[in-house]
């Protein structure tokens, strides 16, 4: 087993948020795949560990043993949303304590138990990648111009106005500000253009 190092996982930590997801998804199947004898020579070589120092995403999300990062938590990937910050949802603490009880007992049922564990984090993890993926490949929509015209999640009508020309104009329902667009404070489905409509019927 050539076991992920600590500087393969560095380096695609600083690649992004997919390397990173992709690595550390690597790093658990080794843990999954790997022959008992092969995961036990590991652990005690300190070739594999369930670490910041082994983790892609933690790196990625400025998670460091020196600043045990609830605020990195937060921006990670990996993270199940809700009121406390949990790694894979519980998954993570399930694989963790698995490994501890396979380093104070290399036996088989401990060994079987901490890759069922890995299995299912592996599971978690490519779901993740699928998510993230999904949203890269979404149509990136057109900036907004001057004058475009839409509705907004509410369906009100919004005309779109330069953030020079728009003041008091953006707080109310019928205008839209420029910079709001542009920055997704307010979100546009974007029928079209004045400008466009006029040079249009100037053509007929």
């Amino acid at each position: 087993m050539n076991w992920k190092t600590k500087e393969q996982i560095a380096a695609a930590a600083q690649e992004g948020k997919l390397p990173a997801l992709r690595m550390s998804l690597e790093h658990h199947q080794q843990g999954r795949d790997a022959t008992r004898r092969e995961l036990i020579d590991a652990i005690e070589d300190g070739l594999f560990r369930l670490n910041v120092d082994f983790c892609a995403c933690c790196k990625n999300a400025g998670h460091t043993q020196m600043a045990m990062g609830y605020l990195a938590c937060q921006k990670c990937p990996l993270n199940e949303p809700g009121e406390d910050l949990t790694c894979c949802g519980d998954l993570y603490l399930k694989v963790n304590a698995s490994l501890n009880l396979l380093k104070k007992d290399y036996s088989n049922a401990n060994f079987d138990a901490f890759q069922a564990a890995e299995s299912a984090i592996c599971d978690y993890i490519s779901k993740v990648i699928e998510s993230e993926e999904a949203k890269e490949k979404k149509p990136t929509k057109k900036p907004p111009r001057h004058l475009d015209w839409g509705y907004d999640n509410w369906g009100n009508f919004r005309l779109v106005l330069a953030e020079k020309m728009c003041g008091e104009a953006c707080r109310q329902v019928g205008f839209g500000c420029l910079d709001h667009c542009e920055n997704s404070l307010l979100d546009i489905d974007i029928r079209g253009n004045i400008l466009d409509l006029i040079k249009d019927s100037k053509k007929c």
